[in-house]
């Protein structure tokens, strides 16, 4: 199965609320990742946040991304595509901090673990699974966002 399938699959199952053979740790004060918590990013890229059926946090997507239209539109909150919901718009530049990072492991015969960032935007955004802006393969298991599309900023 080619990773970036099983990796999908396994933010799905996550988002979808089938947490029944997860389990989760918070890794946020663990080197080498407390020396990220608490700094400060832009998204370089527009954003919705969503929400999925079954889940109460709400997640951040890119335009265009799993059936979300490709342009940034306001009018679009409270349209619900598949299982996700609009529930916000992230224009490009906007600012948040990271929280924390939370390590899943997938228990199954297949030992796999995913760090999710979760991020904070805002008092209505505080709490936001982002996944979506992490980079997909790095060359260790250290997190690391995608220079693509999240820059660090003072």
């Amino acid at each position: 199965m080619n990773a970036f399938f099983l990796f999908s699959a396994i933010i799905i199952m996550l988002m979808a609320g089938c947490r029944t053979s997860l389990t989760y740790t918070d890794v946020s004060d663990q080197a080498p990742y407390k020396e990220l918590i608490g700094k400060h990013y832009v998204v370089l890229k527009d954003c919705y946040f969503v929400s999925l059926t079954g889940c109460t946090e709400p997640t951040i997507r890119l335009c265009g991304v799993n059936g979300l239209p490709q342009e940034l539109d306001k009018n679009r909150i409270g349209d619900k595509i598949n299982n996700i919901e609009i529930v916000g718009v992230v224009p490009r530049n906007s600012k948040f901090t990271l929280m924390k990072i939370v390590k899943y492991n997938l228990d199954s015969n297949i030992h796999i673990e995913i760090l999710i960032p979760v991020i904070s935007f805002s008092s209505k955004f505080n709490d936001v699974e982002a996944s979506a802006l992490k980079k997909k393969y790095t060359e260790s298991d250290v997190f690391e966002f995608d220079g693509d599309l999240v820059m660090e900023v003072p």
